[in-house]
């Protein structure tokens, strides 16, 4: 990154209401990027990214974060691994042996 400036405010729809933001910008060497946060909530609404000196023209990303739920409870099988059939086990080398000189 190569600098960072507050573009001022600026609004985002959401829900049929209006979500007070403020913008972003953030300069690179590849791409350029504009960060949208709500005022109230401090939470990302909007992200949208072009290629470095397009004028805004070349787009890469354009995202607005519609919905937030920060209470969601998620259930511990949301986090079993559950392997495709016919997968194989690979035992993984530890820090140790990967560090150990090659005979």
């Amino acid at each position: 990154m190569t600098g960072v400036s507050y573009l001022g405010k600026g609004t985002v729809r959401e829900s049929g209401g209006v979500i007070q933001c403020h913008r972003i910008g953030m300069h690179g060497t590849h791409a350029d990027a504009e960060l949208w946060i709500g005022v109230a909530d401090a939470l990302p609404r909007r992200l949208k990214a072009t290629k470095t000196g397009s004028a805004g023209k070349d787009l890469l990303i354009d995202v607005d974060f519609l919905t937030w739920d920060l209470n969601h409870q998620a259930s511990a099988s949301a986090f079993r691994h559950q392997p495709a059939s016919g997968a194989m086990e690979i035992p993984m080398v530890t820090l140790e042996e990967a560090n150990q000189p090659r005979r």
